[in-house]
């Protein structure tokens, strides 16, 4: 990275007008009652996430989310080990039996409805079982849910390919949905090596 005192002004500066922006677009959520989602986190992207969710066919699932005292925040992964350190997301049951999902803090800038689509995935992973056809279901809400903010909000699909992180994940599993290969990619994935067929709901 250059350490040119001008670059760094530019990244400061484009970094606070993020800042602006978000805290712009979660203002009015908070203004309408939406402090409700400080029950589930505290980051503004991320309530700004979660109000953009309410606002789809996925609202019963925030009010789960609310129900179940889900917790939604950003992490380092790497403080879960190298196992776990370039997971884009990771949902836990705590000791309370409470869910709690975190998300790689490389995701912090990305847009909200792109971490909207992320949560509507972990949100499905809310107890200690998992299996391969639960995996097929959270992925592909995951992309349906990416392509319905595609039509609400346009101007994400001009996003340019590998500028952000979680956007060519939400792209290239919305391919593998239409191409009908998400099924085989889970089974091949060896993060999900010795999943059961299925678990508890799935």
């Amino acid at each position: 990275m250059s350490q040119k005192p001008c670059r760094h002004i530019r990244v400061l500066s484009s970094l606070g007008m993020l800042a602006f922006i978000v805290a712009s677009l979660v203002a009015p959520v908070l203004a309408e009652g939406g402090i409700k989602y400080f029950r589930c986190t505290r980051e503004p992207v991320l309530i700004q996430a979660l109000a953009i969710l309410a606002e789809t066919d996925n609202k019963s699932v925030v009010e789960d989310l609310f129900a179940r005292d889900t917790k939604i925040l950003f992490k380092d992964m790497r403080e879960f080990g190298k196992a776990y350190m370039n997971h884009d997301a990771l949902s836990v049951i705590v000791n309370d039996g409470r869910h709690v999902i975190y998300i790689n803090s490389k995701h912090a800038s990305a847009p909200p409805p792109a971490l909207a689509a992320l949560i509507r995935h972990e949100a499905m992973h809310n107890d200690t079982e998992n299996s391969v056809h639960e995996e097929v279901v959270a992925w592909s809400e995951e992309a349906r849910t990416w392509q319905d903010m595609l039509e609400r909000y346009p101007h994400l699909k001009s996003i340019p390919l590998k500028s952000n992180a979680l956007v060519d994940r939400l792209t290239a599993v919305s391919v593998l949905v239409q191409q009908n290969k998400l099924t085989w990619q889970i089974r091949n994935n060896v993060a999900y090596k010795g999943l059961p067929e299925h678990s508890p709901g799935f």
